[in-house]
């Protein structure tokens, strides 16, 4: 995944998000979570998230200059793997909108929060 400003390709490495710099741009890893990451999604500007196989979503802010910053408390959204993370935005931006995917058979399994 690139970040909003195509200044970093962001990838998941078991436990760590790497976030590696182009042009120049510092290279940076977040290595303080314990639970494998299995989704990564884009919010809006410089706000994502990260999902994990406990089907917890990590909210973060990740800045073009390489500042990185939890943002709000994770959440529970399934039990089970995330395997993808999607966001949709209502008219105002307080409404914002995730939702997370997993593995939960012929019908799989989805939360929005």
């Amino acid at each position: 995944m690139m970040t909003q400003d195509n200044t970093h390709i962001v990838y998941c490495s078991r436990d760590n998000l790497v976030f590696r710099g182009r042009n120049g741009a510092p290279d940076f890893i977040y290595q303080d979570y314990r639970q494998p990451i299995t989704a990564l999604g884009h919010v809006a500007g410089d706000d994502y998230a990260f999902g994990d196989e406990q089907g917890i979503v990590t909210f973060f802010k990740f800045t073009a200059q390489g500042e990185f910053s939890l943002t709000k408390a994770a959440r529970q959204m399934i039990n089970g793997p995330i395997k993808a993370i999607d966001f949709f935005h209502e008219v105002k931006e307080l409404q914002r909108k995730v939702v997370a995917i997993g593995d939960g058979g012929v019908n799989g399994t989805h939360a929005n929060a």
